[in-house]
Order: structure tokens, then sequence, then C-alpha cells
């Protein structure tokens, strides 16, 4: 990531255009990736939950994994949020374009899960980390979990909510740090 694209927050225009290819990450076709929904199917084994969110839900090739009676995903573009829809059309999955900077419980309530994947980079979020943190607290429930799974080395800013789990593992040329916190 070059210095340049931190100082530089995308925007919905360039994220819909990224997304004019159905998966553009190859999040459906890479190894790595069905690595990661095993990891994240591991820490959530057993568990059921009422409500969750998944920000920066993209296509909803981890949305679907997601074991709650309600999900939610949001993301800034409406084209990637078009193709979630199409592939997960139960309705126990709603979608909407929403940025993460808008995602606060005034606007959609209390979960007691919240998943953000590739969000919390600062080509995303800039450095809004007070603002981020303030919104990912309010999204949550007394006791509600937050998982996060991001590139190591291209975070800045790590959620302030109390930690109970942690793993790194290789991620294609990089490390996936995944961890899940809970709210007070």
């Amino acid at each position: 990531m070059s210095s340049s694209s931190q100082n530089k927050i995308q925007s919905a225009d360039e994220l819909n255009q990224h997304y004019s290819a159905e998966d553009p990450w190859e999040y459906e076709s890479n190894p790595h990736d069905a690595v990661r929904i095993q990891r994240f199917k591991r820490l959530i084994a057993g568990r059921r939950f009422r409500r969750a969110l998944d920000i920066g839900c993209g296509n909803g090739f981890l949305t679907r994994e997601i074991p709650a009676a309600e999900v939610m995903g949001i993301d800034l573009s409406t084209a990637a949020i078009e193709i979630a829809r199409s592939k997960l059309p139960d309705p126990r999955f709603q979608f909407d374009s929403l940025s993460v900077f808008d995602a606060h419980s005034r606007t959609l309530g209390q979960f007691d899960l919240v998943v953000i994947t590739g969000v919390l980079y600062p080509q995303y979020i800039g450095g809004a980390y007070r603002l981020i943190d303030a919104n990912l607290r309010s999204l949550l429930c007394p006791g509600g979990r937050l998982i996060h799974c991001h590139i190591f080395e291209w975070l800045r800013y790590t959620p302030t909510l109390n930690l109970l789990s942690r793993e790194t593992y290789q991620y294609r040329d990089y490390t996936h740090v995944l961890e899940e916190r809970v709210a007070e």
C-alpha cells in the first residue's frame, strides 16, 4: 500500500467500479480465503446469534457463514450490495449500502455479533479511529461480540474492546490477524 493511498479514503464510485466484477478479490476461488472462512467458522462454532451485522460485507462471501436469526450486511458499494442480495435471497439476510462511518445504533440498532473484515485500513477509515471505536461500541449490546479479521501489515487501528482471542496465520503474501472482542 503506497503512502498516497493511505492519505485518501476510497469513494463509493471507486468501490462500485471495483465491483464491476462479481468477485474482484477472488474470495470465492482463493485457497487463502477458504482458510479464512474455516477459521471464522471454527471461532463461532456451536454459537447462534440473534442479530448480527457484517460491516463491509462486499459480495456476501463471509456474511453467508454467520449463524444468526437476522443478519444485516452493509457496504459502501451499492454494486457489492446488489451482488450480495442476488447471492443470498434468504429473508434472514438484509443488505444496505451504508458507510462504516454511518454504522451506529441510532441507524441500525444493536447486535450481539458484529463482524468486520478488510475494512479497518486507512484507505477506508482514514484516521477516524475514535469514531469507528464509538460506532462499534454503540452497535454491540452488552456482552456482544466483535470479530474482526485484517491484514496485520496494513492495520493501523485495532478496536479497544476487551480482547478474548487472537490468532495470526499466513494470508496470501501477508499475515492475517483474527480477533474476537467483547463489549462491556
